[in-house]
């Protein structure tokens, strides 16, 4: 076994990739599955655990509407924001009920690391494969292109 107890606290070795310690399934480069440890009870005082979870992309417009709707306070009340703005799915918990409110009230801070390094996978899974996804010239390409011609050629 690759894990290390430490007073009832059981690590893995940090040479294991996040992906496989979370235990993450990705799909494609927009959102990756797993499963929180400790789950987030829905509905309230229901003893109704979920832990299945998909996460996709943050994006700048869900940093933007986390900042409008929570301030900049806080870099915690943003984060929690955004992550609940990006989890599409969350056991069985309906779509329109997942948000800041539940996460702030329901989930245990180390449910929020598992979502956290999740997003940071997916990302990371994002950036592996970006040379193999078509892209725009670069820019300095482009404005060799379209350059004006220099003096010492128009003469």
């Amino acid at each position: 076994m690759n894990q290390v107890e430490l007073q009832g606290v059981v690590e893995q070795p940090k040479d294991i990739p996040i992906e496989v310690r979370l235990g993450l399934t990705f799909n494609g480069i927009r959102s990756v599955s797993g499963a929180l440890d400790f789950g987030v009870e829905y509905p309230p005082e229901s003893g109704k655990l979920h832990f299945d979870y998909e996460l996709r992309l943050p994006m700048v417009g869900d940093n933007i509407a986390a900042i409008e709707e929570h301030g900049v306070a806080s870099n915690l009340r943003i984060n929690t924001a955004m992550i609940a703005r990006c989890l599409t799915r969350l056991g069985n918990v309906p779509a329109k009920d997942i948000g800041y409110e539940l996460l702030d009230a329901a989930l245990v801070d180390e449910d929020f690391d598992v979502l956290t390094l999740a997003q940071g996978a997916l990302k990371k899974k994002r950036m592996a494969s970006s040379p193999n996804l078509p892209t725009s010239a670069s820019p300095s390409l482009l404005s060799a292109s379209t350059a004006s011609p220099s003096l010492a050629s128009a003469s």
